[in-house]
């Protein structure tokens, strides 16, 4: 299966976060498969937040959270 440009783009920011934010997990416990946007653990969560960071611009960041929405639902 292809995907398209902007769902290579999210799955790749996706995967990075998970490199940046859990490096000494990944090399305790070896690789293991991740669901991209699943929330059912706190490595979704910090992954799916950095590919948001990384893949929005700040005014589509900072509108809503002026708007008062969380971190959890910009991302």
């Amino acid at each position: 299966m292809k995907m398209g440009e902007c769902m290579t783009q999210m799955v790749a920011a996706h995967e990075i976060g998970h490199e940046v934010c859990r490096r000494a997990l990944a090399k305790a416990n070896g690789m293991r498969e991740f669901t991209l946007f699943s929330m059912k653990d706190n490595t979704k969560y910090e992954a799916n937040v950095f590919a948001a960071h990384i893949l929005l611009d700040n005014d589509d960041v900072c509108s809503p959270a002026r708007q008062s929405y969380d971190v959890a639902d910009i991302a």
